[in-house]
């Protein structure tokens, strides 16, 4: 019991930590990165989120292998919306939100239903602790922008 929870705050600390990284680049420069600068701030590749997701939610070999491209997608498309913001935060959450239900969907097709509950209950969580209130900005970060 005590491993899963450690290992769900390590998944989640880690995504946060993705996601602030963009965030912040994006609050400092009022521009998306360059793509030279997201590949430095990217320390977690879809690999890493698989084998943390893997522990989290027990995974199956098979459901690894089939959530993988995923993830990648995800993440691949994740970056693009970042990239092309034209300085639009609101364009920019609104992608990141279609997008993160998007992955949800097709996530639900390899997951079972207590699988799904549980990671939906995760980003909920991370949302709530990372920004999910309204003020300052406005704008929400954490692991329910990862899309998983």
């Amino acid at each position: 019991m005590l491993r899963k929870k450690y290992t769900s705050y390590v998944l989640i600390v880690t995504l946060g930590i993705v996601s602030l990284f963009s965030a912040a680049t994006y609050a400092i420069s009022g521009e998306a990165p360059s793509a030279d600068m997201q590949k430095q701030e990217k320390p977690v590749s879809a690999e890493y989120i698989v084998n943390k997701m893997t522990i989290y939610l027990s995974l199956t070999d098979k459901q690894a292998q089939q959530i993988k491209p995923v993830i990648e997608e995800d993440m691949s498309k994740r970056s693009e919306i970042l990239k092309n913001n034209n300085g639009d935060r609101d364009a920019v959450k609104s992608q990141l939100d279609a997008l993160r239900l998007q992955t949800n969907n097709k996530l639900a097709q390899f997951l079972t239903d207590d699988q799904m509950k549980k990671m939906e209950e995760m980003q909920k969580t991370q949302q709530n602790k990372s920004g999910g209130r309204k003020g300052g900005t406005g704008r929400k970060k954490g692991f329910g922008k990862m899309g998983f």
